[in-house]
Protein backbone atom coordinates (compact mmCIF):
# COMPACT_ATOMS: atom_id res chain seq x y z
CA UNK A 1 0.00 0.00 0.00
CA UNK A 2 1.06 3.58 -0.65
CA UNK A 3 0.07 5.13 2.61
CA UNK A 4 2.29 1.97 4.25
CA UNK A 5 5.70 2.63 2.11
CA UNK A 6 4.91 6.50 2.31
CA UNK A 7 4.84 6.41 6.57
CA UNK A 8 7.46 4.16 6.05
CA UNK A 9 10.30 5.78 4.49
CA UNK A 10 9.39 8.56 7.24
CA UNK A 11 9.61 7.00 9.98
CA UNK A 12 13.16 7.16 10.87
CA UNK A 13 12.65 11.10 10.97
CA UNK A 14 10.01 10.27 13.83
CA UNK A 15 11.10 13.19 16.70
CA UNK A 16 10.87 10.03 19.11
CA UNK A 17 13.29 8.12 16.89
CA UNK A 18 16.33 10.31 15.96
CA UNK A 19 17.57 10.18 19.12
CA UNK A 20 17.69 6.37 19.42
CA UNK A 21 19.02 6.68 15.88
CA UNK A 22 22.02 9.46 16.84
CA UNK A 23 22.91 7.93 19.92
CA UNK A 24 23.51 4.08 18.70
CA UNK A 25 25.62 5.76 16.01
CA UNK A 26 27.81 7.40 18.54
CA UNK A 27 27.96 4.89 20.71
CA UNK A 28 29.07 2.14 18.17
CA UNK A 29 30.85 4.62 15.73
CA UNK A 30 28.14 3.60 12.59
CA UNK A 31 28.18 5.89 9.34
CA UNK A 32 25.09 6.49 7.84
CA UNK A 33 24.67 4.78 4.87
CA UNK A 34 22.22 4.50 1.81
CA UNK A 35 20.68 1.69 0.07
CA UNK A 36 23.71 1.75 -2.69
CA UNK A 37 26.06 1.71 0.11
CA UNK A 38 27.10 -1.79 1.35
CA UNK A 39 25.19 -2.92 4.71
CA UNK A 40 26.88 -2.97 7.66
CA UNK A 41 28.10 -6.29 8.86
CA UNK A 42 29.44 -6.00 12.13
CA UNK A 43 29.26 -3.82 14.46
CA UNK A 44 31.79 -2.92 17.27
CA UNK A 45 32.49 -1.55 21.07
CA UNK A 46 35.74 -0.79 20.85
CA UNK A 47 37.84 -4.09 19.86
CA UNK A 48 35.03 -6.19 21.00
CA UNK A 49 32.25 -7.40 18.66
CA UNK A 50 28.49 -6.79 19.14
CA UNK A 51 26.22 -9.67 18.05
CA UNK A 52 23.66 -8.21 15.60
CA UNK A 53 21.33 -9.73 17.48
CA UNK A 54 22.27 -7.60 20.93
CA UNK A 55 22.12 -4.43 18.88
CA UNK A 56 18.67 -5.08 18.08
CA UNK A 57 17.42 -5.80 21.42
CA UNK A 58 19.22 -2.17 22.43
CA UNK A 59 16.95 -0.74 19.84
CA UNK A 60 14.01 -2.34 21.41
CA UNK A 61 14.71 -1.57 24.84
CA UNK A 62 15.56 2.28 24.08
CA UNK A 63 11.58 2.79 21.95
CA UNK A 64 10.51 0.64 25.48
CA UNK A 65 12.36 3.43 27.32
CA UNK A 66 10.28 6.06 25.52
CA UNK A 67 6.77 5.51 24.12
CA UNK A 68 5.77 9.06 23.12
CA UNK A 69 5.18 7.59 19.53
CA UNK A 70 1.77 6.36 21.19
CA UNK A 71 -1.38 8.13 22.04
CA UNK A 72 -1.31 8.50 25.56
CA UNK A 73 -4.24 6.69 26.43
CA UNK A 74 -2.78 3.65 24.52
CA UNK A 75 0.14 3.96 26.25
CA UNK A 76 -1.58 4.06 29.64
CA UNK A 77 -3.52 0.83 28.79
CA UNK A 78 -0.36 -0.92 27.79
CA UNK A 79 1.57 0.30 30.45
CA UNK A 80 -0.94 -1.14 33.32
CA UNK A 81 -1.87 -4.31 30.81
CA UNK A 82 2.27 -4.80 30.76
CA UNK A 83 2.18 -4.73 34.65
CA UNK A 84 -0.99 -6.88 35.28
CA UNK A 85 -1.09 -9.21 32.30
CA UNK A 86 -0.57 -12.84 33.74
CA UNK A 87 -0.57 -12.09 37.19
CA UNK A 88 -2.64 -14.94 39.46
CA UNK A 89 -6.03 -14.20 40.61
CA UNK A 90 -5.54 -13.42 44.38
CA UNK A 91 -8.43 -14.60 46.74
CA UNK A 92 -7.29 -13.19 50.04
CA UNK A 93 -9.90 -11.11 51.69
CA UNK A 94 -12.77 -13.03 49.77
CA UNK A 95 -13.03 -16.26 51.54
CA UNK A 96 -16.33 -15.07 53.01
CA UNK A 97 -18.21 -14.87 49.77
CA UNK A 98 -20.25 -16.97 48.44
CA UNK A 99 -18.58 -19.51 45.66
CA UNK A 100 -21.49 -17.79 43.29
CA UNK A 101 -20.09 -14.31 44.44
CA UNK A 102 -16.20 -15.73 43.86
CA UNK A 103 -17.01 -17.17 40.53
CA UNK A 104 -18.65 -14.18 39.09
CA UNK A 105 -15.68 -12.01 40.28
CA UNK A 106 -13.18 -14.83 39.09
CA UNK A 107 -14.78 -14.28 35.59
CA UNK A 108 -14.63 -10.73 35.62
CA UNK A 109 -10.90 -10.85 36.58
CA UNK A 110 -10.25 -13.65 33.16
CA UNK A 111 -12.56 -10.95 31.14
CA UNK A 112 -9.39 -8.06 32.67
CA UNK A 113 -7.13 -9.93 31.56
CA UNK A 114 -7.92 -10.97 28.22
CA UNK A 115 -8.59 -7.13 27.11
CA UNK A 116 -5.19 -6.84 28.77
CA UNK A 117 -3.84 -9.19 26.53
CA UNK A 118 -5.42 -7.44 23.37
CA UNK A 119 -3.24 -3.98 24.51
CA UNK A 120 -0.14 -6.24 25.29
CA UNK A 121 -0.43 -8.14 22.05
CA UNK A 122 -1.31 -4.74 20.08
CA UNK A 123 1.77 -2.91 21.91
CA UNK A 124 4.19 -5.44 21.54
CA UNK A 125 3.65 -5.68 17.93
CA UNK A 126 3.76 -2.02 17.25
CA UNK A 127 6.85 -1.69 19.14
CA UNK A 128 8.88 -5.59 17.43
CA UNK A 129 7.71 -3.92 14.28
CA UNK A 130 9.45 -0.41 14.93
CA UNK A 131 12.62 -1.99 16.26
CA UNK A 132 12.93 -4.30 13.38
CA UNK A 133 12.69 -1.19 10.87
CA UNK A 134 14.91 0.62 12.46
CA UNK A 135 17.24 -2.13 12.85
CA UNK A 136 17.43 -2.37 8.65
CA UNK A 137 17.21 1.34 7.92
CA UNK A 138 20.54 1.98 10.44
CA UNK A 139 22.62 -1.22 8.99
CA UNK A 140 21.23 -0.96 5.02
CA UNK A 141 19.92 2.61 4.51
CA UNK A 142 16.66 0.58 3.77
CA UNK A 143 13.08 1.85 4.32
CA UNK A 144 10.33 -0.49 5.04
CA UNK A 145 6.60 -0.25 4.30
CA UNK A 146 4.71 0.02 7.89
CA UNK A 147 3.14 -3.39 8.94
CA UNK A 148 -0.69 -3.55 8.17
CA UNK A 149 -1.00 -4.31 11.84
CA UNK A 150 0.27 -1.07 13.18
CA UNK A 151 -2.56 0.76 10.86
CA UNK A 152 -4.99 -1.51 12.68
CA UNK A 153 -5.43 -4.68 14.15
CA UNK A 154 -7.73 -7.71 14.20
CA UNK A 155 -7.49 -9.78 17.79
CA UNK A 156 -9.70 -13.07 18.82
CA UNK A 157 -10.28 -12.95 22.07
CA UNK A 158 -11.65 -16.17 23.98
CA UNK A 159 -13.01 -15.68 27.79
CA UNK A 160 -14.23 -18.80 29.06
CA UNK A 161 -14.95 -20.79 26.29
CA UNK A 162 -16.90 -17.72 24.74
CA UNK A 163 -14.93 -15.52 21.85
CA UNK A 164 -14.86 -12.21 20.57
CA UNK A 165 -13.31 -10.51 18.03
CA UNK A 166 -11.75 -7.05 18.75
CA UNK A 167 -10.95 -4.77 15.96
CA UNK A 168 -8.95 -1.98 16.51
CA UNK A 169 -8.54 1.39 13.67
CA UNK A 170 -6.82 4.51 13.43
CA UNK A 171 -7.20 7.41 11.46
CA UNK A 172 -4.32 5.71 9.38
CA UNK A 173 -5.88 2.33 9.14
CA UNK A 174 -7.74 1.09 5.61
CA UNK A 175 -11.44 0.71 6.65
CA UNK A 176 -11.47 -2.12 3.93
CA UNK A 177 -8.36 -3.82 4.69
CA UNK A 178 -9.96 -3.65 9.23
CA UNK A 179 -13.32 -5.18 7.49
CA UNK A 180 -11.51 -8.56 5.66
CA UNK A 181 -9.43 -8.80 8.61
CA UNK A 182 -12.53 -8.90 10.48
CA UNK A 183 -14.37 -11.19 8.36
CA UNK A 184 -11.10 -13.54 8.44
CA UNK A 185 -11.30 -13.85 11.98
CA UNK A 186 -14.82 -14.16 12.13
CA UNK A 187 -15.37 -17.09 9.24
CA UNK A 188 -12.21 -18.32 11.41
CA UNK A 189 -13.85 -18.54 15.00
CA UNK A 190 -17.41 -19.22 14.10
CA UNK A 191 -17.35 -19.84 10.21
CA UNK A 192 -18.42 -18.27 6.70
CA UNK A 193 -21.77 -18.97 6.33
CA UNK A 194 -24.80 -16.82 8.47
CA UNK A 195 -28.66 -17.25 7.64
CA UNK A 196 -30.49 -14.39 6.20
CA UNK A 197 -32.49 -13.00 9.29
CA UNK A 198 -35.92 -12.16 7.29
CA UNK A 199 -39.15 -10.37 8.42
CA UNK A 200 -40.47 -13.34 9.18
CA UNK A 201 -37.89 -14.76 11.19
CA UNK A 202 -38.26 -11.81 13.40
CA UNK A 203 -41.75 -12.24 14.00
CA UNK A 204 -41.43 -16.02 14.51
CA UNK A 205 -39.36 -15.38 17.15
CA UNK A 206 -42.56 -14.34 19.30
CA UNK A 207 -44.42 -17.61 18.53
CA UNK A 208 -40.96 -19.62 19.93
CA UNK A 209 -40.73 -17.23 23.17
CA UNK A 210 -44.33 -18.42 23.70
CA UNK A 211 -43.76 -22.04 23.05
CA UNK A 212 -40.59 -21.83 25.74
CA UNK A 213 -42.79 -20.23 28.59
CA UNK A 214 -44.94 -22.77 28.15
CA UNK A 215 -48.10 -22.26 26.34
CA UNK A 216 -50.12 -24.55 24.87
CA UNK A 217 -49.88 -25.66 20.69
CA UNK A 218 -53.61 -24.56 20.76
CA UNK A 219 -52.66 -20.93 22.12
CA UNK A 220 -50.15 -20.11 19.70
CA UNK A 221 -52.16 -21.08 16.62
CA UNK A 222 -54.78 -18.91 17.99
CA UNK A 223 -52.24 -15.51 18.80
CA UNK A 224 -51.20 -16.42 15.16
CA UNK A 225 -55.00 -16.15 13.34
CA UNK A 226 -55.36 -13.00 15.77
CA UNK A 227 -52.28 -11.30 14.70
CA UNK A 228 -52.46 -11.97 11.30
CA UNK A 229 -56.43 -11.25 11.30
CA UNK A 230 -57.13 -14.47 9.79
CA UNK A 231 -60.45 -14.33 8.72
CA UNK A 232 -62.39 -17.84 9.85
CA UNK A 233 -65.88 -19.12 9.14
CA UNK A 234 -68.04 -18.60 11.70
CA UNK A 235 -69.12 -22.53 12.06
CA UNK A 236 -66.19 -23.57 13.85
CA UNK A 237 -67.22 -27.41 13.45
CA UNK A 238 -67.29 -26.99 9.55
CA UNK A 239 -65.17 -28.48 7.04
CA UNK A 240 -63.72 -25.39 6.07
CA UNK A 241 -62.66 -23.61 9.27
CA UNK A 242 -60.98 -27.05 9.97
CA UNK A 243 -59.64 -26.34 6.62
CA UNK A 244 -58.26 -22.55 7.09
CA UNK A 245 -56.79 -23.45 10.49
CA UNK A 246 -55.45 -26.29 9.19
CA UNK A 247 -53.63 -24.61 6.44
CA UNK A 248 -52.32 -21.68 8.88
CA UNK A 249 -51.40 -23.93 11.87
CA UNK A 250 -49.04 -25.81 9.33
CA UNK A 251 -47.87 -22.45 8.37
CA UNK A 252 -46.60 -21.73 11.42
CA UNK A 253 -45.20 -24.78 12.79
CA UNK A 254 -43.04 -24.54 9.59
CA UNK A 255 -41.88 -21.16 10.29
CA UNK A 256 -41.00 -22.08 13.79
CA UNK A 257 -38.97 -25.16 12.84
CA UNK A 258 -36.86 -23.09 10.16
CA UNK A 259 -36.70 -20.10 12.77
CA UNK A 260 -35.14 -22.85 15.40
CA UNK A 261 -32.69 -24.58 12.61
CA UNK A 262 -31.75 -20.82 11.98
CA UNK A 263 -31.26 -20.00 15.49
CA UNK A 264 -28.91 -23.32 16.36
CA UNK A 265 -26.67 -21.91 13.68
CA UNK A 266 -26.47 -18.53 15.51
CA UNK A 267 -25.79 -19.73 18.94
CA UNK A 268 -24.59 -23.11 18.29
CA UNK A 269 -20.42 -23.44 19.54
CA UNK A 270 -17.87 -23.13 17.03
CA UNK A 271 -15.57 -25.64 18.13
Amino acid sequence: MKEQKFLGTLLPSHPEFIPIIQALREKYNLPEISPDDDPIHEIYSGDEIIPLEEFRREIENRIRANLGFMPPKFVGSYTNAKKYFGQPFDMIGLESLSNENKDAIQKIFELAQNTMGFYVKIGDAQIKNITNMLYVYMLTGEDEEIPNDWMGKVVTIVNDDETTIMAMASQLSNPEVIVQQFREAYAKSFGAYRPRITKTVVNTAYYMQLRRMGKPWSFLVEEYIRRNKVSLPRDTTSKRYFDIRGRHEKTLRKRIQRSEKILKILIEDKK
